[in-house]
């Protein structure tokens, strides 16, 4: 996924698609280095839990100190209930987002200089 993507965070799932933890790139970095490593390493061997995760229904500000708390740049959001991934959060996208909407909702403020 890592080479296929602009991702830095992938999100491993059981066979039902339940959020099992995530494995960060940087959690395989040094890993790199030993071809023979990855030849037989599996997700599970490098997958970090989270210790809480956003539902689509979460606030953004929630979502962005949960990713704070596991030190994320990228969380997966996950259905209510069946922790079923249905997306990946991003923190820059996330914050640009809200900056827009900031600025959208008080663009009637002038601004002194």
């Amino acid at each position: 996924m890592f080479t296929e993507s602009n991702f830095i965070t992938c999100p491993i799932v059981d066979t039902h698609g339940v959020l099992v933890g995530v494995v960060r790139l940087e959690d395989l970095r040094p890993l790199l280095l030993s071809h023979h490593a990855l030849e037989w390493l599996i997700a599970g061997d490098v997958c970090s839990s989270l210790e809480a995760v956003p539902q689509p229904a979460s606030s953004l500000a929630d979502a962005l100190d949960m990713m704070a708390k596991d030190r994320l740049r990228e969380i997966p959001v996950v259905e209510p209930g069946t922790h079923r991934v249905v997306g990946l959060l991003n923190q820059e996208k996330a914050e640009r987002y809200i900056e827009e909407k900031w600025l959208a909702m008080n663009s009637h403020i002038a601004f002194a200089k």
